[in-house]
């Protein structure tokens, strides 16, 4: 049987069958009883301290990654962020320790989202360390996000 609401997983309101956005925090509402779209719950961290943001994104883009981390068995955080234009924004975070290897995972998320990224750009150009390491584009050594194709960069990279 079809539950009779859909709740916001972010602020965790009802609301009816009808309606497809939270009013109060602009997410896309689920089923009561769906799964949680923020992944594996062994693998979420629960605190916020200490994590490093490794990309944020589109509900659709970052659970793919929250995905993609579990299944390299890389603790993470998905929480809503800010709504940034048309689509609101979700913010993956690892702790410091994972870092490193959540950049990786994400850099390979993002070539097998974006197949023409890997085209344009082979992983092999980014041995720079002013070069965004997902698709080789030049970043300049502050630069938070790779111009072209908005990777997050670690603090300190």
């Amino acid at each position: 049987m079809e539950s009779a609401y859909k709740v916001c997983p972010g602020c965790q309101s009802e609301f009816l069958p009808s309606v497809e956005v939270c009013g109060d925090c602009g997410l896309p509402l689920v089923w009561e009883g769906a799964a949680d779209p923020r992944g594996d719950e062994d693998l979420v961290l629960s605190s916020r301290e200490g994590l490093v943001l490794v990309r944020e994104a589109e509900l659709g883009w970052a659970t793919g990654l929250a995905k993609a981390l579990a299944r390299e068995g890389i603790p993470h955080r998905l929480d809503p962020g800010a709504p940034g234009g048309p689509a609101v924004r979700w913010a993956v975070s690892v702790g410091a320790a994972d870092a490193d290897r959540a950049q990786a995972v994400d850099a390979a998320y993002a070539r097998s989202e974006l197949p023409d990224l890997q085209d344009a750009h082979p992983p092999e150009v980014s041995a720079s360390e002013d070069a965004c390491p997902a698709c080789g584009e030049p970043v300049g050594g502050e630069a938070a996000e790779c111009p072209g194709c908005g990777l997050v960069f670690a603090p300190g990279r």
